[in-house]
């Protein structure tokens, strides 16, 4: 397992960490089992907020909102066989808005409900674990 760090904002910057053997198979064990419904899996639809488009205060306010930054998830994965590969906005996968806790995202279950966001997620707690037991060497910062 290899850490990279990319960040656009506020200042571009790229961390890439040396890489680390894994001992658990959490990864290829899932996308092994469900390698299928990953590569069929619906498209993941955008933030779209329960309301109609209204005009306040001179702007008009839409049922898409645009956020200046969001977090991404890009999985890649290559063997001798295939190539597999999905992206995805995390900005995507909120209930609703921080500040609105009424106007909720009507993709929201749909969303969650992808065999990618279920694979994220046990990815994301298994590396919080590793992260918690290995210690990452910066091989370039940038």
């Amino acid at each position: 397992m290899q850490k990279i760090k990319f960040l656009e904002y506020p200042e571009e910057s790229l961390s890439v960490f040396k890489p680390i053997l894994v001992k658990d198979d959490f990864f290829f064990t899932f996308f092994g089992e469900n390698e299928g419904g990953l590569r069929f899996d619906d498209q993941m639809k955008p933030i779209q907020l329960n309301m109609k488009e209204t005009v306040y205060d001179d702007f008009i306010v839409t049922n898409q909102p645009l956020t200046p930054h969001s977090c991404f998830r890009y999985i890649y994965i290559k063997n001798n066989e295939s190539i597999f590969s999905s992206r995805f906005d995390y900005f995507n996968l909120v209930k609703s808005m921080s500040t609105d806790k009424v106007r909720l995202n009507i993709n929201y279950d749909h969303n969650q409900s992808l065999n990618i966001v279920q694979w994220d997620v046990l990815i994301n707690s298994s590396i919080k674990e590793i992260e918690k037991s290995s210690r990452f060497e910066l091989v370039r910062d940038k």
